[in-house]
C-alpha cells in the first residue's frame, strides 16, 4: 500500500513518545531518590531505561524529517528509523538478559535463552541493514509516496514475545507467583497495543510499549519503599546501602 507522505505522517502522533521521555525523567528521579539494590539485574534496568527514550527521540526526530519536502533524498531519515528498530531490538534483548540474572540461570537453559536472544538482536540488525541499503523499509519517489514498510520490524519483535514468554514459562517456579503474574500481564498489555498498532497501520505508541514492562519491574522487583512514620527501609536496602556508599567513599 503506497501512502502519501504526509498521510503516513499524519498516522502518527509525538505525544507518547514525549511521554516515554516524561516517564523516563521520573524514573531517574525516584530511583535516585530510593534504595534501590544495585545488583547485576538493576543494571540491566537501568540501560535499558537509557535505551527506551533515546528510541523514542530517533522516532520522533524521523517523523519530523519525514514531513519535510526533500526527505526522499536525505538518508538521515532511513538511518534514525533503523536505529529506532536496533534499538529497540537491544532492549528486547536485554529483557531477555534481565531475566536470565534475576532469577541466575546460569545453566544450559539459560544460555540457550541467551543466546536465542543474541541471534534475535544480531537478525534484527541485519535485517535493518539490508533494508537500509536497498531501501526496501520505505522508499520515497519522486511523487512523495511512501510505500508501507516490510513487516521486518514485526517479525523480529514477536519472536522476542515469543522468547520472552518460553523463557518465564521455564523459569517462573523460580520467581514468586505474583511477581510473575504482574510481569507477564504488562507484557500481554504491551503485546496487544502493538497487535492493534498493525491492524490500524499506526505506530504512535510502538516505543511506549517497551516502557510498560518497566513499571511492573520497578515496583515488583525493584521498589523498596519508606515508612512513612520512620523512614526507615527493608534491612537489605540498608545494608546494600551502606556498601555502596563505602564503594563510593562516602
Amino acid at each position: 500500500m503506497n501512502l502519501s507522505a504526509l498521510q503516513y505522517s499524519d498516522n502518527y502522533s509525538p505525544a507518547a513518545d514525549i511521554g516515554v521521555l516524561v516517564v523516563s525523567v521520573v524514573f531517574c528521579i525516584l530511583i535516585r531518590i530510593a534504595f534501590i539494590k544495585r545488583s547485576r539485574a538493576f543494571s540491566i534496568f537501568y540501560e535499558i531505561l537509557l535505551l527506551i527514550p533515546t528510541a523514542a527521540v530517533c522516532h520522533a526526530v524521523y517523523h519530523m524529517l519525514l514531513r519535510g519536502r526533500d526527505f526522499s533524498a536525505s538518508p538521515a531519515v532511513y538511518i534514525l528509523m533503523s536505529l529506532h528498530h536496533i534499538l529497540l531490538y537491544f532492549v528486547l534483548y536485554l529483557y531477555v538478559y534481565y531475566l536470565h540474572e534475576t532469577v541466575n540461570a546460569y545453566g544450559s537453559m539459560g544460555k540457550l535463552f541467551l543466546n536465542l536472544a543474541r541471534i534475535g538482536f544480531f537478525a534484527g540488525t541485519v535485517l535493518e541493514v539490508l533494508l537500509y541499503l536497498g531501501r526496501l523499509a520505505m522508499p520515497a519517489d519522486e511523487a512523495r509516496s511512501v510505500h508501507q514498510f516490510f513487516g521486518g520490524f514485526a517479525m523480529v519483535y514477536f519472536y522476542f514475545v515469543l522468547l520472552i514468554a518460553a523463557v518465564i514459562g521455564v523459569l517462573k517456579t523460580r520467581v514468586y507467583r505474583q511477581v510473575v503474574v504482574g510481569v507477564v500481564a504488562t507484557m500481554c498489555v504491551s503485546a496487544g497495543v502493538m497487535i492493534l498498532q498493525l491492524l490500524l497501520r499506526e505506530e504512535s505508541y510502538t516505543t511506549l510499549t517497551f516502557m510498560l514492562p518497566m513499571f511492573a519491574l520497578l515496583y515488583l522487583v525493584h521498589s523498596n519503599p519508606y515508612d512513612l512514620e520512620s523512614g526507615s527501609v527493608g534491612m537489605s536496602a540498608f545494608e546494600d546501602s551502606v556498601k555502596y556508599s563505602y564503594g563510593k567513599k562516602r
